[in-house]
């Protein structure tokens, strides 16, 4: 059965689109072992403030084929817009994807 692992990346979708193309946490050998294509679990938290109320949409996919850490932008993106039309309507939009492996190890 695959499990999420201790190996993947965090970053802020809304901070990224403006410019900062680093992710904010990488954890454990995500980058050497995405190389190859894996199957992902992402967690998506969307958060949407307004004066009057604050509004946070979570959100959990895992990826139908194999992918490499480059090939998962587009499928992020894709996920992302059937819940919002534009990034920037939102105060953050925390992406954290896992490398599922056998059991959650490896």
């Amino acid at each position: 059965m695959l499990l999420p692992s201790k190996h993947y990346f965090q970053f802020d979708a809304v901070t990224h689109t403006k410019g900062s193309g680093n992710f904010d946490i990488v954890a454990g050998k995500v980058r050497h072992l995405s190389k190859k294509p894996r199957y992902w679990r992402v967690n998506v938290s969307l958060r949407i403030e307004t004066p009057t109320t604050i509004k946070i949409t979570p959100f959990t996919f895992n990826s139908q084929t194999k992918l490499r850490l480059s090939e998962l932008a587009p499928i992020i993106n894709q996920e992302i817009h059937k819940y919002i039309h534009n990034i920037n309507e939102c105060t953050s939009c925390v992406v954290t994807a896992y490398i599922l492996t056998e059991g959650g190890k490896k």
